[in-house]
């Protein structure tokens, strides 16, 4: 497993640049190999929560710590719904650990022909929809459900 860290002062659109150098194979990976990969990006009031991040894991995952209120882990090889599970089952552990404070998870799966930051954009989206719901959660982008 590959940790990448930013400084604490570090901006939002520097936590963005960080994530797309780190995208970067695994887009290269999709775009030769059709290998799919997922971003999630974690978010608590805790960030002690964070610690044990790496637990969930595999060695070909890659951990991006933001700040001390975001975490963002690359799941390679990864399909959209392997990643919200990995992400359900962080957030059931700690919760059964720690119930007073939450840990919100956005995910976003690559698309067909798309550029990183999309896939970026897509993740703070869903973590945002995530964080409306004011409890522990994981929301995904919506982009592969099917419409009726």
């Amino acid at each position: 497993m590959q940790i990448i860290t930013t400084p604490t002062e570090t901006s939002m659109l520097q936590c963005k640049e960080r994530i797309l150098d780190a995208l970067s194979d695994e887009n290269y990976r999709y775009d030769r190999y059709q290998v799919p990969f997922c971003l999630a990006v974690f978010s608590s009031e805790n960030s002690s929560h964070f610690d044990h991040i790496k637990d969930f894991l595999r060695p070909t995952d890659i951990l991006i710590d933001l700040n001390d209120d975001y975490v963002c882990v690359i799941l390679a090889s990864t399909e959209i719904g392997d990643a919200v599970k990995m992400a359900e089952n962080f957030i059931r552990e700690h919760d059964t650990m720690d119930g007073h404070s939450r840990i919100y998870v956005g995910v976003a799966g690559i698309k067909d022909i798309e550029y990183n930051s999309d896939i970026v954009s897509r993740a703070f989206y869903a973590l945002q929809k995530a964080k409306e719901s004011n409890i522990s959660t994981v929301e995904d982008d919506n982009v592969f459900k099917k419409r009726v």
